[in-house]
């Protein structure tokens, strides 16, 4: 067999192609990842010190995370859509949930609940509490987070399953 100075063996060079289109294919694979990851939401300052899983929302909602406050636990920020505007709030479930079943639901009794619906995230309950001189707020109790959601202005159940549908968790 001969060979040419200037050409490698045939075998060579399929081996040479092989390993350029593996390369191309992994750094393809990089590039995509780095394209489609998900910065955190919240500055790294909060995301460190929250211990349980987060809603936020996303397709035509504007979630303001950058201005996120945590404090005793509790997670607040705002999101924005047109002319509405919702304080999200949220912690941890609090044990006493487990513990004592009733809980909850007394809780939802007291906030004067109205409504609910189930979303891709749970059960969302509507209430109008008297502490609020009866504005809505939207609660929802699921994988371990509690969630209050209150509007600058009244919406109708459709709004309200659109929202809590467009929530993603972050973990």
């Amino acid at each position: 067999m001969k060979y040419s100075r200037h050409a490698p063996p045939k075998r060579h060079r399929k081996m040479i192609v092989s390993i350029c289109v593996a390369s191309a294919v992994v750094a393809a694979g990089a590039f995509g990842f780095l394209l489609t990851r998900s910065n955190p939401p919240f500055p790294s300052s909060i995301a460190k010190q929250v211990s349980f899983v987060t809603y936020v929302p996303a397709h035509d909602w504007s979630a303001d995370t950058a201005h996120a406050t945590y404090n005793a636990g509790v997670l607040l920020f705002t999101a924005q859509r047109t002319n509405v505007t919702l304080s999200l709030s949220e912690q941890a479930t609090p044990s006493v949930f487990g513990d004592v079943p009733q809980y909850y639901s007394a809780l939802l009794g007291k906030m004067n609940q109205y409504d609910s619906f189930g979303t891709a995230n749970g059960t969302v309950y509507l209430t109008k509490p008297t502490e609020l001189n009866g504005l809505q707020t939207a609660v929802l109790n699921n994988d371990g987070t509690l969630v209050f959601v209150r509007p600058n202005h009244a919406m109708s159940a459709d709004q309200w399953r659109q929202f809590f549908n467009t929530l993603r968790l972050i973990k």
